[in-house]
C-alpha cells in the first residue's frame, strides 16, 4: 500500500483519521503532549504498587519483620515519601494531560464547526439562489432575469 491510499479515499476525499489530522494542524504538538503525558501517568501508576510491595515484603511480611523497621527506619520512610511523592506528581500530570486535550478538543471541535457552518451557508446560498431564479423565471417567463451569483 502506499502513503496516498491511506489517507485518501475511492472518491478523492481524505479519509477520517486523515481529515482529523488535518483538523489538528496547529494543535498537532500539544496533542501529542497530551498522549506522552497519558503514557507518564500510566507508568507512575504502576510504581505506587511496586513500592507498596516492597513495605509489605520488607516491613510486614520478611525475615526478620520485628527488627526490619527498627533497622531500616530510613529506608521506610523513604518509601512512604515516594509514595506521596509519586501519588502528587501523578496528580499533577492526570490534571495537565486533561487540561491539555480539554485545549485542543475545544479549538478542534470550533475548527470543524466553522468548516461545517460553512459548508451549509454555502449551500443554502445556493438553494436560495436557485429558489429566487425559479421563482423570477415564474413571475418573467419572457424577461431575462439576472442574478448575481454570491
Amino acid at each position: 500500500m502506499n502513503a496516498k491510499s491511506d489517507t485518501v479515499n475511492d472518491g478523492g476525499k481524505p479519509t477520517k483519521l486523515a481529515w482529523m489530522w488535518m483538523c489538528l494542524k496547529g494543535y498537532r504538538v500539544i496533542y501529542l503532549m497530551g498522549i506522552l503525558g497519558t503514557i507518564v501517568y500510566s507508568i507512575m501508576q504502576l510504581a505506587v504498587p511496586y513500592i507498596t510491595q516492597n513495605i509489605v515484603d520488607i516491613f510486614l511480611t520478611g525475615e526478620n519483620t520485628p527488627d526490619s523497621l527498627s533497622s531500616r527506619k530510613e529506608l521506610f520512610y523513604r518509601l512512604i515519601v515516594a509514595m506521596i511523592v509519586l501519588t502528587l506528581i501523578r496528580t499533577i500530570v492526570v490534571y495537565l494531560v486533561g487540561m491539555d486535550m480539554e485545549e485542543v478538543s475545544q479549538k478542534v471541535l470550533y475548527r470543524i464547526r466553522v468548516h461545517l457552518f460553512d459548508q451549509i451557508s454555502r449551500a443554502i446560498g445556493i438553494i436560495k439562489l436557485h429558489i429566487l431564479s425559479v421563482f423570477c423565471q415564474a413571475l418573467f417567463p419572457k424577461k431575462s432575469v439576472r442574478i448575481p451569483c454570491f
